[in-house]
């Protein structure tokens, strides 16, 4: 992902929103990870923020044991026992950097008295019809970082940054 905004002032607030979500106890760790990975994340994932980018944490991630092999899931079939896929640490760094990343720059926006506008930070073969009719939309700084602190995962009720695999992120304008 390419994210426009990506320097000092910005790793500084994203380390901060992290900290705020770990005091509060609410930093969202996926039910993929497995005790090891549950471990390291924290880490990791403050690790990848003052020094790298999302493809930084997805490298962290895939090296060594981070993930259970399966994972239960609901099927029209009933519950099934499923392999995790071979992409789940990339979808996941990529969703949780961009959503630090999101919510530093609502801080930094509403700071700087600057608009937020959504764009594509990362090409997609098929983009959801919801993401493209968001790119170029702007925003509201203090309503999409309140619906980023409330919805730690899943989907935001503004639907920005898009959810895991949509491209989309926010950038200052």
């Amino acid at each position: 992902m390419f994210f426009k905004n990506l320097d000092s002032p910005t790793r500084e607030l994203m380390e901060e929103e992290v900290n705020l979500d770990i005091q509060n106890n609410k930093l969202y760790i996926s039910p993929r990870l497995n005790q090891t990975g549950v471990q390291f994340f924290k880490q990791y994932l403050i690790d990848s923020i003052r020094n790298g980018n999302s493809e930084t944490l997805t490298n962290m991630l895939q090296n060594g044991s981070h993930f259970n092999d399966t994972e239960l899931r609901h099927t029209k079939n009933g519950i099934i026992d499923a392999k995790i896929p071979s992409n789940a640490a990339s979808v996941l760094a990529e969703d949780i950097f961009n959503r630090f990343y999101c919510r530093a720059l609502c801080v930094r926006a509403l700071s700087e008295e600057k608009l937020l506008k959504v764009y594509r930070a990362k090409s997609v073969t098929n983009p959801r019809p919801e993401s493209i009719s968001k790119e170029n939309s702007f925003v509201d700084p203090q309503n999409l970082l309140d619906d980023l602190r409330n919805n730690v995962d899943g989907a935001t009720e503004m639907g920005v940054p898009g959810g895991p695999n949509s491209g989309l992120s926010v950038e200052l304008i």
